[in-house]
């Protein structure tokens, strides 16, 4: 019987050794956790630029196989759920949705007619949150390309609670041979760039002097409608 009682004793811990151990858990937290955030913030970024390569893809394919004119455009809109709205004024594009362009069928001889816009998707695609574009000619030439449509219209699905918001957007056009609307010159390389939300507040003064610390590039070409993607990392 005393045998067993010792037994027992000697499979416990003591409150010492649950303090040791609580003491290091808490060390290893303080040195990891500012690691993980940091790999978080990366996977943000490559969540964002697989979704726009993902979806540019589905535009290019479906001018193509449907033969038709596919138009994309780029949302800017006071967005809540984002840091890169300052003063309820947004400072970067954080939505894009995508249309095929279908001529009107009780008008179908009329070719010059206005285009009805069909989405190819049934909602609009927001940007993961915490990552935006950079709305500048240097960081993103395509944004500001003067090929760009510019025009407003309310639009469903943005904003949480609200049926239509109001919303800036530019839009280039995917012909169904693929090739865009955008400058075809060779002047100038079309790119659109992601980055921290955190980093473009900080530097919405004048985004031109944006240097962040990690960013994925994407480049449109004005050809083929084909993407690219580069990263320092």
């Amino acid at each position: 019987m005393k045998r067993n009682m010792n037994r027992g004793r000697a499979g416990g811990f003591t409150l010492v050794e649950v303090l040791v151990v609580l003491a290091l858990i808490s060390l290893l937290m303080f040195f990891t956790v500012p690691g993980l955030k940091d790999v978080l913030k990366g996977s943000k970024l490559t969540q964002a630029s697989d979704q726009i390569f993902q979806d540019m893809s589905i535009a290019r394919q479906t001018a193509i196989k449907e033969n038709v004119a596919v138009e994309v455009r780029f949302y800017k809109y006071p967005n809540p759920d984002s840091v890169a709205t300052t003063q309820g004024e947004p400072i970067t594009y954080s939505a894009y949705q995508i249309f095929r362009l279908r001529q009107d069928a009780e008008r179908p001889t009329q070719y010059a007619a206005p285009r009805i816009a069909i989405p190819v998707m049934p909602q609009v695609r927001k940007i993961p949150t915490g990552v935006a574009l950079v709305d500048s000619a240097k960081w993103s030439p395509l944004l500001k390309n003067t090929f760009m449509l510019q025009k407003q219209e309310n639009v469903m699905g943005l904003v949480t609670g609200q049926r239509d918001t109001p919303a800036d957007y530019v839009s280039f056009i995917i012909g169904p041979d693929g090739e865009t609307s955008l400058d075809k010159s060779g002047a100038q390389q079309w790119f659109i760039t992601l980055v921290q939300e955190e980093e473009l507040r900080r530097a919405s003064s004048n985004p031109e002097n944006l240097q962040p610390n990690d960013f994925i590039m994407m480049q449109l070409d004005p050809f083929t409608a084909n993407m690219r993607l580069y990263s320092p990392n």
